[in-house]
């Protein structure tokens, strides 16, 4: 499938915030005596992948990163052994990501047989997929200024180092092999508009300290029902500068 999913930070921030407003009504309609900000990071990412594909985008959850470690390809290799990415956007239509790995094994399984120097010169050439560098990878992290402890809601007490944790994804993305186009996702919850866009500013100028791959970046706030000290959530967007961009 020709063409690459390029999104530009702002689209993937607006999208993301009006998924996860969506979401946040949703459960308000249940008449849930939680919020959206209950939700731990993986809960939120079928809001996400929904948003996206109803923006005309396809859509891969826990998308393997290409390659492997040691760089060797072995029968034996398997794939809960490897890195996942939490959302892997390709453009509408795509119904899967090229895996050099598993291209790997097919042609390793079939060294031993009569037609081993066949298989091995035609098996990429079958490969059906999306190129890594084609498609676009999120890394998805969640922050709550307030949020549940042991079931008991009250302020983050680990929060400035969660936001700056948030974005150690970035040398993840940027050094992958085959990855052009990523962008790590911060999504925020916190008590108002104001402390929600300093946190998150706050936060990149001390990602850009520590020199992770991170380039531009756009904000998207919404408002919420404030259950537990968080009126508002919002999403951050960071272009991450991979090894091909």
């Amino acid at each position: 499938m020709g063409g690459v999913a390029v999104l530009s930070v702002d689209e993937l921030a607006e999208v993301a915030a009006d998924a996860l407003v969506a979401e946040a009504a949703r459960i308000e309609g249940e008449q849930s005596p939680y919020g959206i900000d209950r939700l731990l990071e993986v809960d939120l990412h079928p809001a996400l992948a929904a948003g996206f594909a109803g923006a005309g985008w396809a859509v891969f959850r826990e998308g393997l990163y290409p390659g492997q470690s040691g760089g060797k390809r072995k029968r034996g290799v398997t794939d809960s052994a490897r890195e996942r990415c939490d959302l892997v956007l390709a453009q509408a239509g795509a119904t899967r990501i090229r895996d050099d790995v598993e291209v790997g094994r097919r042609i390793a399984a079939a060294e031993d047989g009569l037609f081993a120097a066949v298989a091995a010169r035609e098996e990429p050439e079958r490969a059906e997929g999306v190129e890594p560098g084609d498609a676009m990878w999120v890394e998805v992290k969640v922050v709550g200024q307030h949020c549940y402890e042991a079931g008991v809601p009250g302020p983050n007490r680990t929060y400035a180092g969660e936001l700056l944790a948030a974005g150690r994804d970035a040398k993840k993305l940027g050094t992958a092999r085959g990855l052009v186009h990523g962008a790590v996702m911060l999504v925020l919850f916190a008590a108002d508009e104001v402390v929600a866009r300093h946190d998150l500013g706050a936060a990149l100028h001390r990602w850009m300290d520590r020199d992770w791959p991170v380039s531009q970046a756009a904000i998207e706030v919404r408002p919420i029902v404030d259950r537990i000290g968080n009126g508002v959530l919002a999403v951050m967007v960071v272009r991450v500068r991979c090894g091909g961009s």
